[in-house]
């Protein structure tokens, strides 16, 4: 994006080129002495110097070139969007990841809200937006994102492994364990998730106990017997005493009760 963007000016491009940011930052410079309001100079200074990881110098040409954006323009009715050409989008993608860098998530999200909009497909605005949601504890908004960053890379572990840290920094755990079992290599190569991956590992094995559990009571559940069982024999004999009863017929009331007590003494 940054050589696309300096590409009308060949002699910065050609040192972008050549990774040369020191020379870039000079050719930027010298050419704002006589043009202070130059776009494609602030943004190749402001560039440059995040390139040579001087966040806090490369904030001041950007943010200049942030304050020369449009106000909101009404696309349609009730609907306002900044109208923002391809150099501003790239302005504020890249404020955002300094912000980022320099822990300035508030500021960062702001900066990736402004260009909302422009992001939709765009994996990495998509993936660091998550991140700062994510370190400013909103896990919805943070989850939000990283699906918006799995619909463009699916697969990709390192987010699927972060939407897994969002589901569960926001309770749902349903749903958090999926993704930190596909995302467990990441997790292995990054000790400040320790914490989280230990609790992950403590569910999962309380989850594979249950399983096993239920599994064994499955195997072990008794075949069911052929005989009827005692109840059901109680309630026909009780059947049949009642209509002897009925007809007085008293001595074979009481030889069905010896016979059954004979064959159920505990009874």
């Amino acid at each position: 994006m940054v050589a696309e963007i300096l590409s009308a000016k060949g002699e910065w491009e050609a040192a972008w080129a050549e990774r040369d940011f020191v020379r870039v930052a000079g050719l930027c410079a010298q050419r704002l002495e006589t043009a202070p309001e130059d776009k494609e100079a602030l943004y190749g200074l402001g560039a440059a110097r995040a390139m040579q990881r001087d966040f806090s110098a490369a904030l001041e040409p950007l943010e200049r070139v942030a304050a020369t954006e449009p106000g909101f323009v009404e696309v349609r009715p009730n609907h306002f969007l900044i109208d923002l050409t391809p150099l501003q989008v790239a302005n504020r993608l890249l404020l955002a990841r300094l912000c980022a860098a320099l822990g300035r998530n508030e500021d960062a999200t702001a900066h990736l809200h402004v260009i909302r909009h422009y992001i939709i497909d765009n994996f990495r605005a998509q993936y660091l937006l998550g991140r700062c949601m994510l370190r400013l504890n909103d896990g919805l908004l943070a989850a939000t994102a990283f699906i918006g960053a799995l619909k463009i890379q699916p697969g990709n572990l390192v987010v699927t492994a972060h939407l897994g840290v969002a589901f569960a920094s926001s309770g749902r755990w349903t749903g958090a364990m999926e993704h930190l079992e596909r995302g467990e290599e990441y997790f292995r190569s990054r000790p400040e998730w320790g914490g989280l991956y230990q609790e992950y590992l403590t569910l999962r094995d309380k989850r594979l106990a249950r399983q096993a559990r239920a599994e064994g009571k499955k195997n072990a559940a008794p075949a069911k017997s052929a005989e009827p069982p005692l109840g059901a024999l109680q309630r026909a004999l009780a059947a049949r005493l009642q209509d002897l009863w009925k007809e007085r017929r008293f001595a074979e009331v009481e030889a069905d009760c010896v016979a059954f007590l004979a064959q159920s003494p505990a009874d």
